[in-house]
Parts: structure tokens; C-alpha cells; sequence
């Protein structure tokens, strides 16, 4: 069995159903609405699991932002990337979360069953998971894709051309965490663009160690699509985004996400009754997580660059240098977004610090600081 393979996947196949089309841009614009409607139904505000972060708003970034390399690297060099292959980046990109399964524990925080071919297959297996989300998620689009035939009865998607591309591409977006992973030399320093002017900023040395949330199957021979999603997904948010606070609205929706079972329900529920003690843990949960996003915004520059540099098809091209300026400028804003969750951090850190170590925080602090990160 190849990698990117699987036994549901077969299952699919042996239930799949026929549309007939004329065309494979007609079956992208058939899938662009069927993936829409599924995702919105699945979790929107309305559907079966409400989701704060992972939902057709993030689903769209990345399938904008996997176009928008893609077009940004055709523009220059036109043979590295056709218009068929935007199409398929978009849709790949739009489904990538289809499935986002979970453990969800009344009072602990959302386990994700993340999970691709081998990758975290261990500790599925101990919670009875045999399959990963980013893997059914790629499974469900293969499954939809498949379906699809012309007049004559001609497969529009046949496997052994989209299959593998399927599954490199979705895979790309799995995400292997190492936590406290100490940043390269030189990383700390971040140039900060106000107004036209640019500030040399060195971070202090307490941020040289940060999380990584690196993309183990991607690799220097992953095509462009598969490069293209993987950076959309984990690097948009916060290379590209250009208002810092922007990119602070999505760290905090997926802290709400992760903790809508937890402490968002705890302290929605009313916060009167809630102890000293609980509130000083709930209060340096918070501050750690705007903290890990200036290491995590750290790491996440680091490895655009190490992608970019990396890529074959990118480097092999005549254009390769202005390939690689145009893709730097359109991520241009890690530093300004990095600067962004520092000040944040500082300003919040000086603000509530003090008081919860010394364990005394009264509703109206309390109040603030779960307003501060949106979840009150």
C-alpha cells in the first residue's frame, strides 16, 4: 500500500454514485458548492458542531491563499502551474477540513483526532480512532471527486491522476507539534513596518524557545498544489494577514474553539462561583496562549523560508528568484504580526500578571481579561 493510500477509501469507491458533466471546471464548480454547503452544515453557527476556528471561514482562507500562490508563481513562470491546477488547489484546499473529529469531554479542552497515513496512528489506535481527520478528510474528497463522468462516459477524475494528488496535498496540512523548540539563530530579530517607516526590533531571549508546528509530509519534491495548500493553512493567518489584530481575532477563535467544552462553558455559565484558585489557573492559561503565539508565529517564519528555499520545482525554474521575491512579499507580514502578539502579550502580561500570581482577582479583572481574548 502506497502512502497515501487506504482501505476507506476503497470502501468509498465500491459506494460511489455518477454525475455526468461536460467538463472538469464544471465538476470544480459543482464540488466549490457541495463542499460550501457541507462545511457550513457541519460547522457554522447552526450546524451539528459548531466551530469557531475550523470552519468555512478558515476553509476559504486556505483555499484563497493556495490560489493566490498558485497564480502569483504562474504569472511569473506559466509552465509550473496551470489553470487546471488552481482549480484543483481551490478545491483541495476548500475540503482539507471536511472531517474534524474529536474528543469532546465535558470540562477538558477538544481533542482533535488528527491523524495522516502513519502519522499520531499510535495514539488514534489507543482511543479507538483507525483514522486521522486530515486523512478522511482527503478520503471524502477523493470519494466526491470520483464521481464524475463526461457524456460518454468517460471518468473526468481517474485515480491514477488525482488520487495521490489528493492525498500529498491534503496531507501537507497535518501539523506535527514539538513544544519549547529552540529557535535558530538570528530569529529574534524582527523589522517592524509602521507608517512607512521600519524599526529593527530584538525580541528578548525568554521567546527563543517557541512551538512548532512543522508539516512532516511535506518535502522538497511536494508539487506546487501540495506546497501551496501547506502554506496557506499554517502560514496565512500570520504571514499574510496584514492587521495584527486580524490575526489576534483568529488566535483567540481557535483558543474558543479548543476550550468551548471547558473554560468557555465554565465561565459563561457565571463567574460568581468561581474560586480564586480555578480563576488564577484559567487566567495563566489564557496568558500562555497569547504568549505561545509569538513563538509560534516565530517558528511559522522560519519554516515559509525553509519551504520556499526548499522546493525543487520552485528552485529548478529559470525564474526562481523572482518566484521567491513574489512569494516573500505576498507573506511580508510575519514581523509586523510577530510584534503584534509580543506587545499584546507585554501589555496583558503587565496588566493581570501581578495580581493573579498574587491570587487575588476580583470579577471586573476577570471580566477584562476573558473579554481581552473574546470568549465573555
Amino acid at each position: 500500500m502506497n502512502n497515501f493510500e487506504s482501505p476507506h477509501l476503497n470502501q468509498a469507491k465500491q459506494e460511489k454514485q455518477v454525475e455526468v458533466v461536460e467538463s472538469r471546471e464544471l465538476a470544480f464548480e459543482k464540488l466549490k458548492r457541495v463542499f460550501t454547503q457541507r462545511l457550513e452544515a457541519r460547522f457554522g453557527k447552526e450546524g451539528t458542531d459548531p466551530m469557531s476556528f475550523h470552519n468555512l471561514e478558515h476553509s476559504k482562507v486556505v483555499a484563497e491563499g493556495a490560489e493566490k500562490i498558485l497564480r502569483t508563481i504562474q504569472k511569473i513562470d506559466p509552465e509550473l502551474v496551470s489553470d487546471e491546477d488552481i482549480e484543483f488547489g481551490y478545491i483541495v484546499g476548500l475540503g482539507h477540513d471536511l472531517v474534524q473529529n474529536a474528543d469532546l469531554k465535558e470540562g477538558e479542552m477538544r481533542v482533535r483526532h488528527r491523524g495522516f497515513g502513519e502519522h499520531n496512528k499510535e495514539n488514534l489506535k489507543n482511543i479507538g480512532v483507525s483514522v486521522g481527520n486530515e486523512e478522511a478528510s482527503a478520503i471524502e474528497i477523493g470519494k466526491e471527486m470520483e464521481i464524475f463522468q463526461d457524456s460518454e462516459g468517460g471518468v473526468l477524475f481517474p485515480d491514477n491522476e488525482f488520487e495521490k494528488r489528493i492525498f500529498d496535498a491534503v496531507g501537507a496540512t497535518y501539523p506535527d507539534a514539538k513544544f519549547d523548540v529552540k529557535l535558530p539563530e538570528g530569529a529574534l530579530r524582527v523589522e517592524v513596518t509602521h507608517n512607512d517607516t521600519r524599526d529593527d526590533v530584538s525580541l528578548p531571549l525568554e521567546f527563543l524557545k517557541g512551538n512548532k508546528f512543522s508539516q512532516p509530509t511535506l518535502t522538497s519534491e511536494s508539487s506546487l498544489v501540495t506546497f501551496a495548500i501547506a502554506q496557506a493553512d499554517l502560514r496565512r493567518i500570520c504571514g499574510a494577514t496584514e492587521n495584527p489584530e486580524e490575526f489576534q481575532r483568529q488566535a483567540d477563535a481557535e483558543f474558543y474553539e479548543l476550550q468551548s467544552n471547558a473554560i468557555v462553558k465554565e465561565v459563561q455559565g457565571g463567574i460568581e462561583d468561581i474560586s480564586q484558585e480555578r480563576r488564577k489557573e484559567i487566567a495563566e492559561t489564557i496568558i500562555n496562549w497569547i504568549k505561545s503565539q509569538v513563538g509560534f508565529t516565530l517558528w511559522q517564519r522560519e519554516l515559509f523560508k525553509e519551504a520556499l528555499t526548499n522546493n525543487k520545482i520552485i528552485q529548478k525554474s529559470e525564474k526562481a528568484e523572482e518566484i521567491s521575491t513574489a512569494l516573500n512579499e505576498l507573506y511580508r507580514h510575519f514581523d509586523n504580526n510577530i510584534f503584534g502578539v509580543y506587545e499584546r502579550y507585554t501589555r496583558v502580561d503587565s496588566k493581570f500578571g501581578a495580581q493573579i500570581q498574587e491570587g487575588v482577582i476580583d470579577d471586573e479583572l476577570f471580566k477584562e481579561l476573558l473579554q481581552e481574548i473574546h470568549i465573555l
